[in-house]
């Protein structure tokens, strides 16, 4: 039972966080680093509950080290190529640290996808001017003031539910097998 209790405390910190990061982007354009770290930090917890339950719902450790760096690596080139916010690349390499090599790809495609609907929906906003009483600061304001910006944290979190979903980390079938290794 304390494997379980502490994978679902894990799964839930994460995914809540990553709510947390998209209002703030949505807000104000920015993703605190700190959301990022515990999004991070959460998913070594999840990890050793899933271990010493038998395994079963992660890959092996290095497989996620190994997707964390590599989008690391690919989202910080492409900050410093200025398509992309740092917080954005933070926030995706520390879901991606939770998704492994096995269930890398299906996270970026989900990300692009989503990012593209935020995007439609930015250039949207942005011609169409919609919201009357919005704070300039605001993802919205800075559209409708004429701004290309994209709240890319909002498609980043949207993936990692898909993704937390599609991986079965809140599968009955995969949470039960926390319950037969528990004593």
């Amino acid at each position: 039972m304390i494997f379980l209790m502490l994978f679902l405390t894990s799964v839930f910190v994460a995914l809540g966080t990553g709510v947390l990061a998209a209002w703030s982007d949505v807000k104000g354009m920015i993703i605190p680093n700190r959301l990022s770290l515990i999004v991070f930090v959460a998913f070594f917890p999840a990890w050793a509950a899933a271990y010493g339950a038998g395994g079963g719902v992660f890959a092996p450790f290095l497989s996620h080290v190994m997707a964390f760096g590599l989008v690391l690596a690919m989202t910080m080139l492409l900050f410093f190529l200025r398509l992309f916010g740092g917080g954005d690349a933070k926030l995706a390499s520390a879901y991606a640290l939770w998704m492994g090599l096995s269930g890398l790809i299906p996270f970026l495609v989900n990300m692009t996808v989503f990012g593209g609907l935020v995007a439609l929906f930015s250039f949207i906003i942005k011609k169409t001017r919609p919201f009357k009483k919005v704070s300039e600061t605001s993802w919205i304001g800075r559209l409708q003031a004429g701004e290309s910006k994209v709240a890319y944290g909002v498609p980043i979190v949207m993936a990692a539910f898909f993704s937390f979903y599609s991986k079965d980390y809140l599968s009955f079938h995969e949470l039960v097998k926390f319950l037969s290794t528990d004593s």
